[in-house]
């Protein structure tokens, strides 16, 4: 049993005790741990900052949480190098680029990189234009869309990090545990959605961060009130000229009567009834060419979304599943809509979950995959009894659903019903 565990986050090393001994575990070989020397004392100056306890309760798990930290620092480190203006040469510049990709073609490690970039003040040396066109010329659109998105955010960036160190400088006891809230809300995108407020003097969109980040950092220790938040927007209109404005959006209350794409289902399946109903057969699209142009669509929904566009992702939504009307079963829009949802989910979109599995629920009633889904989602917004109620109703309906079996088993797992998880895992 680990006691305490520490990963170094730089140099792809953690160390652990089990009982009054201390061990080292490097990432390198990763299976042979060896006893604290003395001398490793020496990593500890090497990387301070990079230094974060961790909770674990064994060294597989251990493992495992060294290898994602480990690759996420390597590429945050391309992510740096592909902007930083010291690198000239346009080869090397084209391999990171290429190499950076292949990371973020994990969305854990895409998020991860969103989270840390649009929020740390960037270095002069840097240049996000340079990086951003080169991905654009090499069809790397996901870093294309982040590089630029950096590009116009840059001077609200440096305008909320200056205000938040005045700021919390006054209200933690030192600038260990300010570094650790603005860490905390880093990790969360928290800090990006408060630079994105300041950008586009959006108040509605501050308001809402700003009880995200209260609970946040509530939960980590750090402070449980928004007196802090109030006090930084105050200095950023004072002090920064921000102007924060009601933003007006009609398209902000998706349960508007009028729901265009509901109506659009309902009357593609009052016609699909009828086809049927007729005997006419129906000639279906090739399924992974479809699939290709969900894909597309899932990164457009979920830029929209992170600029707050509620109107530009439904009308993305929309436009894909009009062009699946004329050759697509039910059944096959219901996948295509799932698909959506769980790109979204797996980048920590819960809202607009919710709204594309309800229209998938009309679609395919008898889809596990939907209310799977609903569950994770529910997991996401930490609702763990609403998501193990569902999933044992997955479960007694679909008594061979692995992903239900495995989400319910992690449900007990996070409720420390370790026996019961084993136990689950064991059955399936």
């Amino acid at each position: 049993m680990i006691q305490q565990a520490y990963i170094l986050t730089s140099l792809g090393k953690a160390a652990f005790r089990e009982g009054e001994k201390w061990y080292l575990l490097d990432i390198g070989a990763p299976e042979q741990v060896r006893p604290w020397h003395v001398f490793d004392n020496n990593l500890l100056t090497l990387a301070p900052a990079g230094l974060r306890a961790v909770a674990v309760a064994d060294l597989d798990e251990l493992r495992a949480l060294l290898a994602t930290e480990t690759t996420r620092q390597e590429a945050l480190t391309l992510a740096l190098q592909l902007m930083d203006e010291s690198i000239g040469d346009p080869e090397i510049k084209t391999e990171v680029a290429e190499l950076l990709n292949e990371y973020v073609g994990d969305a854990a490690v895409l998020r991860f990189l969103e989270n840390q970039v649009l929020s740390v003040a960037v270095a002069d040396t840097f240049n996000p234009s340079f990086a951003a066109n080169l991905c654009r010329t090499l069809a790397l659109e996901s870093l294309a869309r982040l590089y630029s998105r950096l590009e116009a955010r840059t001077e609200s960036i440096a305008t909320f990090y200056s205000a938040w160190l005045k700021t919390a400088k006054n209200h933690f006891q030192d600038t260990e545990k300010a570094e650790a809230a603005y860490n905390t809300l880093r990790e969360r995108g928290l800090v990006g959605a408060f630079v994105q407020s300041v950008a586009e003097g959006d108040r509605a969109l501050w308001d809402n961060t700003t009880v995200d980040a209260s609970l946040a950092l509530k939960a980590a220790g750090l402070a449980s009130n928004a007196v802090l938040f109030k006090t930084l927007k105050d200095d950023l209109v004072q002090y920064h000229q921000v102007a924060f404005e009601e933003k007006t959006r009609q398209e902000k209350d998706e349960s508007a009567a009028t729901d265009d794409i509901a109506a659009l289902i309902e009357a593609y399946l009052e016609e699909f009834e009828k086809k049927q109903k007729k005997g006419k057969s129906q000639a279906y699209a090739d399924f992974d060419a479809v699939q290709s142009n969900v894909r597309y669509t899932s990164a457009a929904i979920l830029d929209c979304l992170r600029d707050n566009n509620i109107k530009g992702a439904r009308a993305q939504l929309r436009d894909l599943i009009r062009q699946q009307t004329s050759k697509s079963a039910p059944w096959h829009i219901c996948k295509s809509l799932t698909n959506v949802a769980g790109f979204l989910l797996e980048n920590g979109v819960t809202d607009f979950t919710k709204t594309l599995l309800e229209y998938a629920k009309v679609l395919n009633g008898n889809d596990p995959v939907v209310d799977a889904l609903n569950a994770e989602r529910l997991k996401a917004e930490g609702d763990l009894a609403g998501a193990k109620q569902e999933y044992m109703r997955i479960k007694a309906a679909w008594p061979d659903n692995v992903v239900a079996q495995t989400g319910y088993a992690e449900i007990l797992k996070a409720e420390g019903n370790l026996v019961g998880a084993k136990q689950e895992y064991v059955r399936i």
